[in-house]
């Protein structure tokens, strides 16, 4: 009688286990059903607000993305608009710096062109007295001249594009620059750089005529230096 027993409970507790284990696919079905992640709902809504010209907004949830989830398939894109929202704001050090995370998490060529056009935009806005936060800290004024970060930015350009048109304006700009530093003969190789380089461009003529007068700049604040006479 006992063996009989014994022989139903192995048959009760083996259906039991068979049918919980029948039982674990809907449990998995749910689970694809559930809400969406915070992931992908902030990704949405920022991609949304972004569209829309909601740059607060849109950063608020792309960020919130790449700081939580640094892995994400689409971190590349997020910090494309993260860059491009930033620089719709006037923030240029976060929006550069973005756009470096950009080009860190991807190998898309698609973004690197327009990557290096945002650069050189910041680039000019620098070069031409634009200024940036105090310590690059957001709870700090605009007070901070940049010039030397147009200069990075530059050089940035011209050694990631070396024969791309952006390296040639880069080149130019770079040299108007080093012109008001009163640095002279690092704006002569800047622009006999891009003469070498881009000898067929249009900005070659006024690179020579620019050569030109950072001589003649030069000659007047060194009146005596034989080899400026000598020209």
């Amino acid at each position: 009688m006992w063996q009989r027993v014994g022989l139903s409970l192995i048959l009760l507790i083996g259906c039991m286990a068979s049918q919980s284990a029948q039982a674990a696919p809907p449990q998995l079905c749910v689970r694809r059903n559930s809400p969406p992640l915070p992931e992908q709902t902030h990704y949405t809504q920022g991609l949304e607000a972004f569209d829309d010209g909601r740059w607060r907004e849109a950063i608020h949830h792309l960020e919130f993305v790449r700081l939580g989830y640094p892995s994400s398939e689409e971190l590349a894109l997020i910090c494309f608009k993260l860059g491009a929202a930033y620089c719709n704001l006037g923030d240029f050090a976060e929006a550069n710096a973005r756009f470096s995370n950009c080009l860190e998490g991807s190998s898309d060529p698609s973004y690197y062109e327009e990557v290096f056009k945002y650069k050189l935009y910041i680039a000019e806005f620098y070069r031409k007295g634009g200024k940036k936060r105090v310590f690059n800290s957001r709870n700090m004024p605009r007070w901070q001249g940049a010039r030397r970060d147009a200069l990075e930015l530059y050089d940035e350009i011209v050694s990631s594009l070396p024969c791309h048109e952006l390296a040639a304006h880069a080149l130019f700009a770079k040299a108007e620059l080093l012109r008001n530093l009163k640095r002279y003969e690092e704006a002569i190789e800047s622009l006999n750089s891009l003469i070498l380089r881009f000898s067929r461009h249009q900005l070659v003529r006024e690179s020579y005529i620019l050569i030109a007068h950072l001589y003649l700049e030069r000659a007047k604040k060194e009146p005596h230096n034989p080899d400026l006479l000598s020209l």
